[in-house]
Parts: C-alpha cells; sequence; structure tokens
C-alpha cells in the first residue's frame, strides 16, 4: 500500500538521513511532489524494499572500499616490517663478526700472555738457581 508522507517522516520509515533521501529523489528512486509548498515523499513497500537493497549495496561498496584501503595498509606495514627484519639481521650478523674478532683476539692475547709467563717462569728458575749460587758463595 503506497503512502505519501514528509521527507520527515519518509527519513524515520527509510531509516536514512535526508540529504540521502533528496540524493535518492534526485536520482529518480523514490517518487515526491510538493503540495501546499511542502515536499511529499510515495513510501510503499517496494520503495522500503529497494531502500533496503541500496543501503545493502552502499554498506558492500563500503566495506569493499574499507577492505582494499587495510589490505593495502597491512601491505604496507608487512613491507615496512619485511626491511626492519632485513636491518636487524644485517646488524646481528656485523655483531657476530665482530664478537668473532674480538675472541680471536682475546685468544692470541692470551696465548701470548701464556707464552710470556712460560719464558719468565723458565727465565726465573734459571735466575733463582744462580741466586741460589751466588747466596751460598757469600
Amino acid at each position: 500500500m503506497d503512502q505519501w508522507v514528509t521527507v520527515k517522516e519518509a527519513c524515520g520509515i527509510l531509516g536514512m538521513s535526508e540529504r540521502t533521501l533528496r540524493r535518492h529523489i534526485q536520482q529518480g528512486k523514490i517518487k515526491s511532489k510538493v503540495t501546499d509548498k511542502r515536499r511529499y515523499v510515495l513510501i510503499g513497500n517496494d520503495d522500503i524494499v529497494d531502500h533496503d537493497q541500496d543501503h545493502v549495496n552502499d554498506i558492500d561498496d563500503h566495506v569493499n572500499v574499507e577492505q582494499s584501503e587495510l589490505v593495502q595498509q597491512l601491505r604496507s606495514e608487512n613491507e615496512y616490517l619485511r626491511t626492519q627484519v632485513e636491518s636487524l639481521q644485517k646488524e646481528m650478523s656485523e655483531s657476530r663478526e665482530r664478537s668473532d674478532t674480538l675472541i680471536l683476539n682475546l685468544t692470541r692475547q692470551l696465548e701470548n700472555s701464556q707464552r710470556m709467563l712460560e719464558v719468565g717462569q723458565k727465565h726465573r728458575s734459571w735466575l733463582s738457581r744462580l741466586w741460589k749460587r751466588t747466596s751460598d758463595e757469600s
């Protein structure tokens, strides 16, 4: 059953803003007329069903846009994180090389110190024997 209602009433029945309703009127999706300087909108079961389908289509379009924006954002974040991981892997590799070099240098220094101690002990024992002789002789 079709009925003529005011724009405000039509907005409430159709569940849309006045701006959207006026846009639908301009697009010819909803019939309207002006009587006594007031705009009336023809509301029928078909209009409500059409509006619901249009509303669903609008929501679908909006969701698709949001999803594509989200996908693009996630791709961008993924690329950023990938570069961060590569950078950190490079830093770890360089750090490993530095620590390996440091360990090698420390090992060499330790070996040199051990050699010097061994030579010093040999030298000391020679000196201590000499010292004992000179003390015995005195």
